[in-house]
Parts: C-alpha cells; sequence; structure tokens
C-alpha cells in the first residue's frame, strides 16, 4: 500500500496559520541571547536547579535567579539610579488623562486572529 501526501500550497491554508505564520518572526522576543561562562561545579548546580524547579531550560533558571536578585535589592551600590527628571508630563495633562493613548500611539496595532467555531 502507498500512501501519496500533498502539502497544499501556503496560500489554500486558513487564514488563521497564515497569520501565525507571517507573524512568527515578526514581533522580536521579549529575552535575548548571551554568553555566559561558569565554573564546572555552578554549572552542575544550575542543571540540578534546572531539574528541581522542572523548567524547560538552564536560561529558564539564570533568568530567575536574576529577577530574584534584583527584587530583593542585591545590587551593587553604584549601580543604582535615579530616574527623577526622565518623564515629561505635559502641562495641558497633569492628570495623565490622556496617557493611555498617547502611549498606545508609539506602538502599531497588532491583529488578533480571530477563531471560528462551528455552531
Amino acid at each position: 500500500m502507498r500512501l501519496k501526501v500533498r502539502f497544499k500550497p501556503r496560500h489554500y491554508l486558513p487564514a488563521v496559520l497564515q497569520q501565525v505564520l507571517r507573524s512568527s518572526y515578526k514581533y522580536p522576543m521579549s529575552k535575548q541571547a548571551v554568553s555566559v561562562t561558569l565554573r564546572a561545579e555552578n554549572l552542575l548546580w544550575l542543571r540540578g536547579q534546572t531539574r528541581t524547579m522542572r523548567v524547560r531550560s538552564i536560561s529558564e533558571v539564570l533568568d530567575r535567579l536574576v529577577s530574584t536578585a534584583r527584587r530583593g535589592g542585591h545590587v551593587h551600590a553604584a549601580s543604582i539610579r535615579s530616574v527623577v527628571g526622565t518623564v515629561r508630563i505635559a502641562a495641558d495633562d497633569p492628570d495623565l488623562a490622556t496617557a493611555d493613548a498617547a502611549v498606545r500611539a508609539l506602538f502599531p496595532a497588532r491583529p488578533r486572529a480571530v477563531i471560528q467555531t462551528r455552531g
């Protein structure tokens, strides 16, 4: 018995799948790849943490460790900087009533996929 499998060209795919294929690399990841050099015992410890925490990767463990350290205030004193003076509030909108619209205008609207169910 011989099976024939035909793949339909991309333009025959449902609109939702076409949107997924078009946008898969359109928006950047929220994380950024870095290279880290560790001593063997630290790498072994991280691998153990990865298994124990049941997360996908060592990167996830490192990300959680850094987030926890940042939240706990474990930073070098020289790295703390003030943000005073980095934000300008418009004189005609001191209560920031139009802030949402102003921030939304900075980013292009992403089309939302509509999934239809049979009913």
